[in-house]
């Protein structure tokens, strides 16, 4: 997984998934963004689901933290990591409600 504008899933030499939405320019500037990243995908990596569904959803949750959380460039870590359970919900909705396909219309390899 690579994280940045977008985040890219990839098992090694080929990208398999990007997620670039929401999008929050606020986020890129906030220390810990990619340590929370880390920590949704190791919970999601301990459970059942296929390796690349987890990094998908915890790269969704990632960016659902800004929506819930709206920052500004004062923004401060803790204010996004009290906002994870409620992003963590809403992108594992999303992945239920859209199986297969990115929700935000575009393919899920652009290459």
């Amino acid at each position: 997984m690579v994280k940045g504008q977008p985040d890219y899933i990839t098992p090694g030499d080929q990208v398999v998934a990007t997620v670039d939405q929401p999008s929050f320019d606020a986020m890129e500037a906030i220390d810990g963004t990619g340590d929370t990243l880390t920590g949704l995908l190791t919970v999601l990596c301990t459970t059942n689901c296929d390796l690349t569904e987890a990094a998908v959803t915890a790269a969704r949750a990632n960016r659902w933290t800004g929506w819930f959380a709206d920052p500004g460039p004062a923004t401060q870590i803790i204010e996004l990591i009290e906002k994870i359970p409620g992003a963590q919900a809403k992108a594992m909705d999303q992945d239920q409600n859209v199986e297969g396909e990115d929700p935000w219309g575009r393919p899920e390899n652009p290459g």
